[in-house]
């Protein structure tokens, strides 16, 4: 099964997102924080 575009554009930014907030924030944090900076940077694309 082919991914789509919009579909590529989705994993993309989930992934950016990811990095960018383990580069600011680092290790050690509790996954429940992790997971709310996630969730609140993904509202703002």
């Amino acid at each position: 099964m082919k991914t789509t575009d919009f579909e590529e554009k989705i994993g993309k930014d989930i992934v950016d997102v990811c990095f960018r907030i383990h580069k600011e924030l680092g290790l050690g944090l509790l996954e429940k924080i992790y997971e709310a900076c996630i969730a609140f940077e993904l509202v703002d694309l």
